[in-house]
């Protein structure tokens, strides 16, 4: 190995160039064949026994180059780290510059290190702390948090009112024809709360379970769809109307000063948080995972001081992260998914999955799939979705499975703290369930879970989601579609080096021109190694 250069970049990131002699190129290629050769069938040779040669005339010269490549990478990139004198805290993102068996191998790699911080001048600063002083209204307030948090619903009988939530079945037409993306059974919504069109829930006001109703709105034009921009009247059928009213968990009898340890605790949580935030976060984890916090029997839940104990045991946690906002406002609380039921396929399983779509490439992946009788799973990216509406319903219509994948992909922005990453994520999901009028559970994180961009944030982003509901994954195999200098041979010799387990999730991006041209042989490779196919429905998480 030979450092070429050490450059500084924004953001505590470094490049690196270093080079690998031809001679170990030479022999890490050869060693490679030896290994990787047995996997190839060529006419007139029986399986594994075809010559060198005859394979690179096949497939390529560079057949072999990638896995030599790897094989040398984490020495060589090891030994350039140590000799430019850094302080690595991230994943290294490697690209080759040149590759050839006469002149060797020269590679770039970005990678985060750790920041030089330069101290200012601290002699003789002074603070001054401020008292955080607790009344009673405080800690009604808290106590109301709870049993917002702890309510259930239930029927009732009688016309729905604002603060109520209905469950809907509607279907909207124009001019009398119903238009795509505007039908839904089963929709929640909460009277009151502005969070659908203007002008609907004051319609479905008044109205009782099974009563079927018209209401007409007129959609803002920021709505997306052309034809609902230029709509004037959108007649929306509600078949069914279900009212559902919020019950709260009564507070135990001693609360209102007749229990000092429940006033005390609560005066002392919070506090010791450092914003509101924190004070939401904890009862909510209090209220998921300390035993004790409710008892078992609906009617007799209380609120007690077990329950707030167990909360101050996860201050410490979320102090950690007080400098990053969050939903404290309730701006997202509707930004919630439940995951189905599932059991996970017994035997080898492969989990085929699509990044960074809709794409004008989309309905060729679909037709190959469809072809071979496979469902997949997509994660979707919102700002895609513009113009190809129709292509993202069909994934749907088809049985595949959708997810998200953030919104704008903008790694400085979404990563910035939980509320922005809240804030895109929020759009996509809206994007998606207006499209498809599904509510999707699952997601990706865009550069995986853990990279060099939300290092200080990930932790409380998971957190975040976890709590709401939805489940995230990375992958365990690839074919490195996305990289700048991937080719056909490229994404099918990544992948057979990166299958190694009974159950593969396999990322691949349909919104490169290059994935249905491999996207067959990727299908026919994995059926001969012993597979099955499922959609991550039927998947245990997988994570970096």
């Amino acid at each position: 190995m030979n450092l070429i250069s050490c450059e500084k970049l924004e953001k505590s990131m470094v490049e690196l160039q270093f080079s690998i002699d031809a001679e170990t190129f030479k022999a890490a290629v050869n060693n490679a064949f030896k290994r990787e050769g047995k996997k190839y069938a060529i006419p007139g040779f029986r399986k594994g026994k075809a010559p060198r040669h005859m394979i690179e005339k096949m497939y390529g010269s560079d057949i072999f180059h990638y896995d030599a490549v790897n094989d040398l990478f984490p020495e060589a990139y090891e030994a350039a780290v140590k000799e430019a004198k850094i302080d690595v805290v991230g994943r290294p993102d490697p690209e080759v510059v040149s590759m050839s068996e006469a002149d060797g191998v020269v590679l770039k790699v970005k990678v985060a290190v750790k920041p030089e911080v330069e101290l200012g001048e601290y002699a003789g600063l002074t603070v001054t702390k401020e008292a955080k002083n607790v009344n009673e209204a405080d800690v009604d307030a808290e106590v109301k948090r709870m049993q917002d948090r702890n309510g259930r619903l239930l029927t009732r009988e009688g016309a729905a009112e604002n603060g109520d939530t209905v469950d809907i079945d509607f279907e909207g037409f124009v001019d009398g024809k119903a238009f795509e993306g505007g039908k839904a059974e089963h929709y929640s919504l909460v009277l009151g709360s502005g969070s659908f069109i203007p002008g609907f829930e004051d319609q479905v006001v008044g109205h009782s379970a099974g009563e079927e109703f018209d209401v007409n709105v007129k959609f803002p034009e920021e709505y997306g769809a052309a034809i609902l921009a230029l709509a004037e009247n959108i007649r929306t059928v509600c078949p069914e109307s279900m009212v559902l009213a919020m019950s709260y968990p009564p507070l135990p009898e001693e609360y209102g000063g007749k229990s000092d340890e429940l006033n005390e605790m609560l005066h002392m949580y919070i506090r010791s948080t450092p914003d509101e935030y924190v004070i939401y976060r904890n009862f909510s984890y209090a209220a998921e995972n300390a035993d004790g916090y409710l008892a078992p029997e609906y009617g007799t839940e209380e609120i007690n001081a077990a329950g707030i104990s167990a909360m101050l045991n996860a201050v410490e946690h979320d102090r950690f992260y007080s400098d990053m906002t969050s939903d404290s406002d309730g701006k997202y609380e509707d930004i919630t998914a439940s995951r189905p039921e599932y059991t996970v396929t017994d035997g080898k399983v492969a989990y085929l999955t699509f990044d960074d779509g809709p794409s004008k490439y989309t309905p060729q992946i679909l037709d190959i799939l469809r072809e071979n009788d496979i469902k997949a799973t997509f994660f979707i990216t919102g700002w895609c979705i513009d113009g190809k509406e129709h292509i993202l319903k069909q994934v749907a219509d088809e049985g595949h499975t959708i997810a998200l994948h953030s919104y704008s992909h903008d790694y400085d922005k979404i990563y910035a703290s939980r509320r922005a990453w809240l804030d895109d994520f929020a759009k996509v999901y809206g994007k998606v369930y207006a499209v498809t009028g599904q509510k999707p559970w699952a997601f990706r994180f865009p550069g995986g879970s853990y990279n060099s961009y939300n290092r200080d944030t990930a932790d409380g982003i998971i957190a975040e989601m976890q709590k709401r509901g939805f489940a995230y994954y990375d992958w365990n195999a690839a074919t490195a579609d996305a990289s700048s200098s991937a080719t056909y041979d490229s994404c099918m010799d990544y992948l057979q080096n990166s299958i190694d387990s009974d159950h593969e999730v396999v990322l691949m991006h349909d919104s490169l021109e290059l994935t249905p041209q491999y996207l067959q042989d990727v299908i026919d490779y994995i059926k001969g190694e012993g597979y099955s196919f499922e959609t991550i429905d039927a998947a245990d998480e997988v994570h970096f």
